[in-house]
């Protein structure tokens, strides 16, 4: 099915239409399903006219995507002691999901990310270094 409700092309060919009686197969069901004058037709099996069940079978594939982010806060203080985002996350540049693990620890003045491509296995990035020299990444990166 599209998004309007219609139903796809690819769906219609995967359909399988059968008497209501005999239950024997429909030839070219996706022509059946479109024209109201096939339907009318009597089954060439046991002469029954219309079709009692007709099943359109639409295989999908969804893929679930999960994304944890924990910060750790103290009372009066501006930004968290520390953060971890672990999970799965768009990268915009590629256009498609990719493992993600960030750690900022502001009290151990530490910074570590690690992207990998979970297609592959490949890592995309890779950064392990004290926070303090972390420096021109994000919001404190230089703007045009």
């Amino acid at each position: 099915m599209t998004d309007d409700g219609s139903e796809d092309a690819d769906d219609v060919d995967r359909a399988t239409v059968h008497c209501g009686k005999c239950g024997s197969p429909v030839p070219d069901p996706a022509a059946w399903l479109h024209e109201p004058e096939l339907q009318q037709r009597s089954c060439p099996m046991c002469g029954a006219v219309g079709r009692g069940i007709a099943e359109i079978f639409a295989s999908d594939t969804a893929q679930g995507y999960e994304f944890a982010e924990r910060k750790s806060k103290v009372q009066g203080k501006k930004k968290p002691r520390s953060e971890l985002q672990v999970g799965d996350q768009l990268a915009v540049t590629a256009g498609r999901y990719v493992k993600k693990r960030r750690l900022i620890d502001r009290d151990a003045d530490w910074y570590e990310e690690t992207v990998v491509d979970p297609e592959t296995g490949d890592v995309l990035h890779s950064c392990a270094e004290p926070l303090s020299d972390h420096l021109g990444h994000g919001s404190d990166r230089a703007r045009e």
